[in-house]
């Protein structure tokens, strides 16, 4: 199967080029604010659920306030036949209901209003430093993940308007095994060798689906991430326990809404529970799956001369010049001077 990457015009390019390199981008680096920036759905279907909840709320507040010598007040507090009790009777939640973190956090608020002569050891910006703990943790479950984008198309107008910095970028070509309808292998490697080889393995590249409405991230099914962030085992991802959990939250970073749907992406995600470097978002992929070079139309002699140059580790990719009209038609022709 044949996979298209559109591509801006920057140092980067060249860069990416010479060294083989497929860049993961992070959530503030897409055009989507509503991409890989999944919400949580917080709403309790059961009394399991309920008490999980408190429990939640209450390891928290102990590690945000820090003061031993309160824990007996906020067991007592944060246990289900109060907090529990209040945040039921303050949501009244319908069936199938979500609660948002927002929601969430302003009945919090209210709880702590309301149990002001409870807590009036504490200090009166206690209840922001804990949903503020608590932001930090969703924050970071869900907000360090990475993904690299691809489409099945490389001739929609719009796209090399919009990636490829006004059809003066490139849109890569290159050829993936295909395992299902909706999941191919991308071929990735070592980029030193490790004891002595070149390491060779596949990475996940699967179709995006485009929903009407975003899922969200159930809460409860994941409440040992948030219950045990911070954990090394979690955040390196070392043990397999947390494989599944990695996965859950990968399948939403492959939802977009519909109206992106004509650019029919695939995507390779890679998720983080910990911030991460650009440096440590880049594969290096086997050179041989490269197999074409599309200039855009606006492509200067000076950035064609550049990417052939890039392309001296041995690739040998065939290039193309992107040729448009009058109308949103992008056609192509063989680069004249490959």
């Amino acid at each position: 199967m044949r996979i298209f990457r559109y591509r801006p015009l920057s140092p980067l390019l060249f860069k990416e080029l010479r060294y083989r390199e497929l860049y993961l981008a992070s959530a503030a680096e897409l055009n989507d604010p509503l991409d890989l920036n999944a919400q949580i759905d917080f709403a309790p279907r059961s009394e399991e659920d309920w008490e999980a909840l408190c429990a939640f709320v209450f390891m928290e507040s102990v590690a945000a306030h820090d003061r031993p010598e309160l824990i007996p007040l906020l067991s007592k507090l944060m246990a289900q036949d109060c907090l529990g009790k209040f945040l039921k009777a303050t949501l009244c939640l319908e069936r199938d209901r979500c609660l948002t973190k927002e929601t969430l956090f302003q009945t919090i608020a209210e709880f702590y209003r309301r149990s002001a002569s409870e807590f009036s050891q504490m200090d009166r910006a206690y209840p922001k430093d804990l949903c503020d703990a608590i932001d930090s943790i969703c924050r970071n479950v869900l907000g360090n993940s990475a993904v690299a984008c691809f489409s099945e198309i490389n001739d929609d107008f719009l796209m090399w308007s919009h990636y490829a910095s006004g059809h003066s970028g490139v849109c890569l070509e290159f050829e993936v095994a295909e395992a299902s309808e909706n999941t191919c292998s991308f071929p990735v490697e070592s980029l030193v060798p490790i004891q002595g080889k070149i390491l060779l393995w596949s990475e996940d590249l699967q179709r995006v689906r485009y929903p009407s409405k975003l899922s969200m991230l159930p809460f409860y099914r994941f409440y040992n991430v948030f219950c045990e962030y911070g954990d090394v085992d979690l955040v390196n991802q070392s043990k397999s326990r947390w494989h599944s959990y990695a996965r859950g939250i990968a399948d939403l970073f492959l939802e977009k809404l519909s109206p992106w749907s004509s650019e029919r992406e695939w995507r390779v995600v890679r998720v983080h529970f910990k911030e991460t470097t650009p440096e440590e978002r880049i594969y290096t992929y086997a050179g041989e799956s490269l197999r074409g070079v599309f200039f855009g139309a606006k492509a200067s002699e000076a950035t064609k001369r550049r990417v052939r140059e890039a392309l001296g580790w041995g690739g040998k990719p065939k290039l193309y010049q992107a040729i448009v009209d009058g109308s949103r038609q992008v056609r192509f022709r063989p680069d004249e001077e490959q």
